[in-house]
């Protein structure tokens, strides 16, 4: 029997002011259960701090942060069609078939970043004539400020594909199928045509960090969970949706 081919997955370009809308919508899903996001965020925060005590954690916490994105990716998913956030869905990424394309994703996104570290040495090094002694002394580090402050801004720059790459990729990964490099240039490209909603989302994003910031770092417990869930929002707006055949969210594996 001949079965109709799958569409392929595309993205859209939307209004200026959905940007804003990410984060609002994000907050509507936040409020369904506020309390389970908070311990997902609590706990999310204990393992950061827990890794980053232990040699090698940086790593490891580089490694593993997208398979706990894709995770709650699922969860916001489940939230979105109806069903109960379990904080376990911090940890769903790690099932299945899930964990080695996250884990991938992560590789790629640390070869990058190392990529720019080196390019970011030639430059300083190389193409400025700096060198380590000059940098590391205090006598002369001041005549460097401008070609220093040159090569952070060129770094800046070529990261932000990268971030772009980065954004929506765990969440084509876990509600899609998408393999990492597929997810990594469709999130670039979603990125790059919808760069003005992108805009108004980070300048709104900068203003609640800061203003979360300020009583004690608590409004981080409400913030950070909206700024996870935006990136589902965003996904949600900018992604084609999936055929009414396959529109359920995967399943919740058992721990």
């Amino acid at each position: 029997m001949n079965t109709a081919p799958t569409p392929p997955i595309a993205s859209r370009t939307v209004a200026l002011g959905r940007g804003a809308s990410w984060l609002g919508e994000a907050f509507e899903l936040f409020m369904r259960a506020p309390g389970t996001w908070i311990a997902i965020a609590l706990i999310y925060i204990v393992i950061m701090v827990a890794a980053s005590m232990i040699h090698g954690g940086s790593l490891l916490t580089a490694l593993f942060g997208p398979v706990f994105s894709g995770g709650l990716i699922l969860g916001c998913s489940a939230q979105d069609s109806g069903q109960e956030l379990k904080v376990e869905h911090l940890f769903a990424g790690f099932s299945g078939g899930r964990f080695g394309q996250l884990l991938l994703l992560a590789v790629l996104y640390l070869a990058a970043m190392l990529a720019l570290v080196v390019l970011g040495a030639v430059l300083a090094l190389g193409c400025f004539g700096l060198s380590l002694s000059s940098i590391s002394s205090l006598d002369t580090v001041g005549g460097y400020i401008l070609p220093l402050l040159l090569v952070v801004l060129i770094l800046l720059a070529l990261y932000i594909p990268v971030a772009m790459g980065m954004w929506l990729a765990p969440a084509l990964i876990v509600l899609r199928g998408l393999d990492p490099v597929a997810a990594f240039k469709l999130s670039f490209h979603a990125c790059l045509i919808n760069f003005m909603p992108f805009l108004i989302y980070g300048i709104l994003a900068l203003l609640l960090a800061i203003a979360a910031t300020i009583p004690l770092l608590l409004g981080w417990l409400v913030i950070m969970p909206v700024f996870i869930i935006s990136v589902y929002t965003a996904y949600r707006d900018i992604i084609a949706p999936q055929p009414a055949s396959n529109t359920a969210p995967p399943d919740l594996p058992p721990f």
